[in-house]
């Protein structure tokens, strides 16, 4: 895992390996589809990257929560997204772009709802492995 340290100082490894991890579930609910009959499974994928609280919740029903603004816009790209695609913070495009698993595959321009961050929309796909 990298710590927090690790990305102060450059090191964005995660943010790699969390967008390879969409493109296998989004290649798996294709996969999915293709092989059963009258299925049609789709996925809509938003994701951030920042600081969170944690915590856990409820005296009766036990619940581990995190809640933030980290959380709050990826809840919205994920809820204001297309299917088949993944919206990320244009943030993130960089450190993708300069990792040879990615196509450039990002369309940059909306912005989530209430927030300020600008967002892409990954339209491209990873070469097969």
């Amino acid at each position: 895992p990298v710590t927090e340290e690790q990305t102060r100082q450059g090191n964005h490894e995660h943010i790699v390996n969390l967008m390879d991890f969409c493109f296998k579930i989004l290649d798996t609910i294709r996969q999915f589809n293709s092989y059963t009959f009258g299925t049609n499974f789709t996925m809509k994928i938003g994701f951030n990257y920042g600081p969170v609280t944690d915590g856990i919740i409820g005296q009766n029903k036990v619940l581990y929560d995190i809640w933030g603004d980290t959380v709050n816009l990826a809840s919205r790209m994920m809820s204001t997204g297309v299917v088949g695609r993944i919206q990320l913070p244009d943030a993130c495009v960089p450190f993708l772009i300069d990792t040879s698993n990615f196509p450039n595959g990002a369309k940059s321009g909306s912005r989530a709802k209430g927030k300020l961050s600008p967002i892409s929309v990954w339209r491209g796909r990873p070469p097969s492995r």
